[in-house]
């Protein structure tokens, strides 16, 4: 395993963190909701046919097909569970993944399950919940909880999808292109069932929607998977976690909210737990690949 994927989605990570940045100019100018995510799916889909327009990219076969459009499902529900729930229980049940994913290697990827593996998971959730100050109740489960925990299952299995998938049906161009399609048909869906933004906000938002489409959406979903292409979809889920640290760090600068001895704790348990798997990655062979 080379290095270069993984620092791929580690800085795919890092910029995943201030995904809340376009969501929150959009809503200050009355674009609320899921619609700020709608509207960058759609621009980042135009951005994205243009390349494949010109031949940039392959046919996708109904495995990466399905993939990428789960991708696309999970970033969208991820996002409307922020505005439907408490953050700290979508952030959690989200990051659920590493553990779906692991799940999903030893049921279908031939991995066997160790010890390394529980002290990972467990790291993992375990700075998660230190960082959020571990203020986290399942008391009155609803929509905005079972979209996080939908999300983080859909994610991880849309992943397992693509890294298993025939490499001459990998275009990252072509996935990116699939998950914006899939994002966006499930924002407008969720959207429409709620109320429509006013001309007004929708005007105000364009450049917003059109700049965080093609300067940050667009390009983060195809490193995104040009990276789960490459990474096992559990090392791929345990790296994305970095976008906690970078949510917190980067709210902490620009939001004057606490960032102190409690989130660097956190930090450092998310990062442990990331360490573990790349070692338990790197010790064992390459994961037998189904199909």
């Amino acid at each position: 395993m080379t290095r270069m994927p993984i620092i791929v989605a580690l800085f795919v990570a890092i910029f995943w963190g201030v995904w809340w940045v376009p969501m929150r100019l959009m809503a200050d100018v009355g674009l609320t909701g899921v619609w700020p995510g709608v509207a960058m799916s759609a621009t980042g889909a135009v951005a994205l046919l243009v390349p494949l327009a010109f031949g940039i990219g392959s046919r996708l076969d109904l495995r990466t097909g399905i993939g990428s459009l789960m991708v696309g499902v999970a970033i969208t529900l991820y996002s409307g569970a922020l505005n439907f729930t408490d953050v700290v229980a979508a952030v959690v049940l989200f990051y659920l993944a590493p553990a779906w994913s692991t799940l999903i290697e030893c049921i279908f990827l031939g991995r066997r399950w160790n010890r390394w593996n529980a002290i990972a998971i467990s790291l993992s959730l375990a700075g998660m919940l230190v960082i959020v100050g571990g203020d986290f109740s399942l008391g009155g489960f609803g929509i905005g909880e079972i979209m996080a925990l939908v999300a983080g299952l859909g994610w991880s299995a849309g992943c397992a999808l693509i890294f298993t998938a025939s490499e001459d049906r990998q275009h990252p161009m072509t996935l990116a292109f699939a998950s914006t399609l899939g994002a966006l048909v499930t924002g407008l869906i969720i959207g429409l069932s709620l109320e429509f933004p006013t001309t007004e906000a929708i005007s105000d938002a364009a450049w917003l929607a059109v700049a965080a489409g093609v300067l940050y959406l667009a390009p983060l979903l195809f490193g995104n998977l040009w990276a789960a292409i490459r990474l096992p979809p559990a090392l791929l889920s345990f790296l994305l976690t970095a976008e906690i640290i970078s949510g917190v760090v980067t709210s902490s600068i620009f939001l004057d909210e606490s960032f102190g001895l409690r989130e660097t704790l956190g930090a450092l348990l998310v990062a442990a737990a990331a360490l573990i798997e790349i070692r338990s990655q790197k010790s064992r062979h390459v994961l037998s690949v189904a199909g």
